[in-house]
């Protein structure tokens, strides 16, 4: 028989034959007594049972019958009475597990479906919008990488040479200058670089992007601040006047500071990244 606690709703089975009239129950969770309902009601009323320390009560003239030591005993022995704790979150627990489940078996499913799909059936990566997306944007990156190659491919960097410098008001100070030629068969102008310092593992230590067009002098090289010097190697006037409209095998020079740079490095690189057309007339 399954009775209800009626304080907090937890529910008890137990076997029906310790049911007997009179009989109170104690809640193991919030410690409420009461009678139970019983399944068949003769009529015949008791006296109000005295309430037992330990929480199970008979009717005081059936004291001597051993029917409280028998409920007493229904409450030791976990076999007869099982408690059913908030049911309703079990089964919701139980709900949101399953659907856990399945989620991770549908993720499983389609990431194995796009690997084979791109394995065994590339052509049709172009019909599925997402993996579309992807490989338009690889190919679009690839493409822009071969463009720009090509656009600066005949742009070559002649007479360079790197040496050390000790400005007054900086420290060491580390320099790369050379002249960039153009080798189209048309003007070109606004030339840009990129200068990159390596240690011996061939990692990036310090890194510079810079337009050609303006230099200084050793003495200005020992003399200005850090800021006055790259004010003066990033002027718009030196790389209008020099990095503009350059014809074909027509140069135009260049010159990257480095401040203090860090004893790892072993070596240097340049690299064109970047020229434009002149507008046209």
């Amino acid at each position: 028989m399954i009775v209800q606690c009626p304080q907090c709703s937890t529910k008890y089975k137990i076997n029906e034959s310790r049911l007997k009239p009179g009989v109170k129950l104690k809640c193991t969770r919030c410690e409420h007594i009461f009678a139970p309902s019983l399944p068949e009601d003769d009529g015949i009323k008791l006296d109000e049972p005295e309430i037992d320390g330990l929480g199970d009560v008979a009717p005081e003239n059936e004291k001597e019958t051993g029917k409280e030591r028998e409920f007493e005993t229904e409450e030791k022995e976990p076999k007869d009475i099982e408690i059913e704790i908030s049911p309703q979150k079990k089964k919701k627990s139980k709900k949101r597990s399953r659907f856990f489940v399945v989620f991770i078996l549908l993720v499983f499913l389609l990431i194995g479906l796009g690997g084979g799909i791109y394995y065994f059936f590339p052509q049709l990566i172009n019909y599925i919008p997402g993996l579309n997306t992807i490989k338009q944007t690889q190919e679009s990156l690839e493409q822009k990488q071969v463009v720009n190659e090509e656009r600066v491919k005949n742009i070559s960097l002649e007479n360079v040479r790197q040496y050390f410098v000790t400005n007054e008001k900086i420290g060491q100070l580390f320099v790369i200058e050379g002249q960039a030629v153009n080798r189209f068969n048309q003007p070109k102008e606004l030339i840009k670089l990129r200068a990159s310092l390596y240690d011996k593992q061939g990692n990036v230590v310090q890194s510079k992007e810079f337009y050609c067009g303006n230099v200084v002098s050793l003495f200005r090289l020992q003399v200005l601040s850090l800021e006055e010097l790259e004010s003066a190697l990033n002027a718009k006037v030196g790389i209008l006047t020099n990095n503009t409209y350059i014809k074909p095998g027509g140069s135009t020079p260049f010159m990257v500071v480095f401040k203090d740079p860090p004893k790892s490095v072993e070596e240097f690189g340049l690299e064109v990244i970047d020229v434009k057309d002149p507008p046209k007339k």
